[in-house]
Order: structure tokens, then C-alpha cells, then sequence
């Protein structure tokens, strides 16, 4: 269950928009869990998770709050992990979008931001990128301000440096961290 608190200074209004359970289905009994959730902007939000009624089992889907806060209106899922997807980040140039689950990370790109709007059941991503990493459960992602690096944390206390690049990919594993990198 996710919630948001808004708060307007100028008139001190407080909106609080859910989205309820990430995969909308039931799964053993249980709803499923939104594990993160990220924006681009002030009316895209792309929320990871798991969905037993959606095979291959992890997917991000993309909501519009362009209507306001108070009803998110669905636009697609992007279902190309195997695993529960763990998070998502959108790039500071909004053109890409990095998930992760368990050991693979996958980036989405669009020509312009705006593309992520439209995007429906049918039409995907102009190009996805699927890197493999030496993580172990991936926990966190954040990319560079420039965006051609991404680092990826890891429950197995080690974090990953990649840089994309069109002739392909190159790892700078950070280890020895103490604990879980978040």
C-alpha cells in the first residue's frame, strides 16, 4: 500500500493518492507489494513490483497523475523481468528507465520523455538493454547526472559502477561495504 501526503501552502490542502497493491491480482491470497516507486516530473510515476497474473512474474508499470493527484490513471506495465522487480529509476534526462531484480537490470529508452505517456500495452520502449551484473539481489539503483553511469546496491554488502556505452558495458564492483548497500 503506498500513500502520498501532499501539502499546498497556499490554501494547506492535503491530497493522498494510493495506489493499491502493484499487481491488482491475488497471489496465494495475498495482494501484491509495491516495492518502489519513482517520478518523472510532476505527473509520471513508475511503481515496481510482482504480479502473479502476469508471467514472466515482475514488471513495472507506469501510472499518469496529469488529472490530479486524488485517482492515478494506469498506462502500461513493462514485463520483462523473471523475477519480483525490486526498483526503478527514470534518468535525470527522463530518456531511460533502469529496473532491477534479483540479478539483472534492464534499461528501457524512449526518444523523448513524453513518449512515456503513450505508452501502451502494445507499443514498447524504443530500445531495452538487459545487463547482468555480479549482484546478488539488487536493492537500489541511481544514475549519474550525466547518464551514462548507473550504480547498482546490492544485499550481498557489494555495489556495482556501469557505465553504458554503445560498445557495450563496462562493471566497476565496489565490495567490502559492512552491510546491506541501500
Amino acid at each position: 500500500f503506498i500513500s502520498f501526503v501532499f501539502l499546498f501552502p497556499k490554501n494547506m490542502d492535503v491530497q493522498t493518492p494510493e495506489i493499491l497493491w502493484h499487481g491488482g491480482g491475488l497471489t496465494n491470497g495475498k495482494v501484491e507489494r509495491v516495492n518502489s516507486i519513482d517520478m518523472l516530473g510532476s505527473d509520471l510515476i513508475a511503481t515496481t513490483g510482482f504480479d502473479g497474473e502476469v508471467p514472466p512474474r515482475g514488471c513495472v508499470r507506469l501510472w499518469s497523475v496529469a488529472d490530479g493527484w486524488e485517482k492515478p490513471t494506469f498506462l502500461t506495465q513493462l514485463c520483462d523481468h523473471q523475477r519480483d522487480v525490486h526498483v526503478a529509476r527514470f534518468s535525470p534526462c527522463g530518456l531511460m528507465l533502469a529496473s532491477a531484480s534479483d540479478r539483472a537490470i534492464v534499461v528501457y529508452s524512449v526518444k523523448s520523455p513524453d513518449q512515456w505517456k503513450v505508452l501502451s500495452q502494445d507499443v514498447k520502449p524504443d530500445e531495452r538493454t538487459f545487463l547482468q551484473t555480479r549482484l546478488d539481489e539488487i536493492n537500489d539503483l541511481q544514475w549519474s547526472p550525466c547518464c551514462k553511469f548507473i550504480v547498482a546496491g546490492s544485499v550481498n554488502r557489494s555495489s556495482e559502477i556501469i557505465q553504458l556505452s554503445s560498445g557495450g558495458m563496462n562493471f566497476c564492483n565496489l565490495q567490502r561495504h559492512m552491510h546491506y548497500v541501500q
